[in-house]
């Protein structure tokens, strides 16, 4: 169990779900949870898996929009009072959804009310379904409350929704779906260098998860974690005007920046897509359209300066 609450005894209150993306429909159910808590005087508890579930019964490792510890971080940030982390393996793909409510919601957390996404589905097969959770509930001794779907346009607000939109480049519709930029974290690794023989030096960042906005060069920040944050531009691609073949990098030019800072772990925020990686015809013309884009960028840095705000880093 991560966290340590001090609210008082009384109800128990737990939002309960994957919550891969904790995006805006994840944040009505967990929102819920602790609105709920607070009006009860108790505690709020966010249950979720340190395994996406669909890695276990489905055999698919889905592109995580949040490593582990930061999808931790964000929820605990909404103002929990714990936060417990449940291994998903093949015992618990095969506990039946009675066993899940009952003796372990129910019996075992001592939650006296659950909050879960419209759709939930839970226990062995996924047999169990709201309407079960509600009757395991009233045997057990908790009430459920569960949140309608956070819609954009026609289409739920969902993880899979918002990887097809980094996918596609659009980060900055997906931005507004998770509520805070997509972000890269990782480490800072040696490069080719081509960057600082032309007078833009990147860093090369090696993500510790696998989705990737679309190729393309967009307006970021670089966040460090002794809390400073700074305007930059990032190209995500295989640098083509330098020959066929490179592999898919994530470099950065930090802007009015000049230290060295390999080995160093960051993240990296996007804000808008600037444009599509293209070919130059000479390493001139790159430096002139490099040029352009760094304009670009610091006039939406210039626009909005809380996208450098320390405040608002997650």
């Amino acid at each position: 169990m991560v966290g340590d609450g001090g609210a008082g005894r009384g109800a128990r209150i737990g939002a309960v779900g994957v919550f891969d993306g904790v995006h805006a429909g994840h944040q009505r159910v967990l929102r819920a949870a602790i609105d709920w808590a607070r009006a009860e005087g108790g505690q709020a508890l966010a249950i979720t898996f340190s395994t996406h579930p669909d890695s276990v019964v489905l055999d698919k490792k889905p592109d995580l929009i949040v490593s582990l510890p930061r999808r931790v971080s964000i929820i605990e940030s909404l103002g929990f009072d714990a936060t417990l982390l449940l291994p998903f393996d093949d015992r618990r793909a095969r506990v039946p959804a009675s066993e899940f409510a009952r003796d372990f919601l129910g019996r075992g957390l001592g939650l006296t009310g659950v909050v879960v996404g419209d759709g939930f589905r839970f226990g062995h097969n996924a047999e169990g379904t709201i309407e079960s959770l509600a009757a395991f509930g009233r045997e057990a001794g908790f009430e459920v409350r569960p949140q309608q779907p956070v819609m954009h346009g026609d289409r739920v607000v969902s993880s899979s929704l918002i990887r097809e939109l980094i996918r596609d480049g659009d980060v900055a519709t997906a931005a507004s779906l998770l509520g805070r930029p997509f972000h890269l974290r990782g480490q800072v690794v040696l490069g080719q260098q081509r960057g600082r023989s032309f007078g833009f030096p990147t860093i090369n960042l090696a993500p510790e998860t696998k989705l990737r906005p679309g190729i393309g060069v967009y307006a970021t920040s670089l966040e460090r974690d002794d809390g400073r944050i700074y305007p930059a531009v990032t190209n995500v691609g295989v640098c083509p005007t330098f020959g066929p073949g490179a592999p898919l990098t994530v470099e950065t030019h930090v802007l009015d920046f000049d230290e060295a800072i390999y080995g160093e772990a960051v993240g990296v925020a996007f804000h808008a897509r600037l444009r599509a990686e293209k070919k130059f015809d000479s390493v001139e013309a790159l430096r002139e359209q490099i040029a352009i884009d760094i304009a670009r960028a610091r006039k939406i840095f210039t626009d909005d300066p809380t996208l450098t705000d320390p405040e608002r880093r997650l």
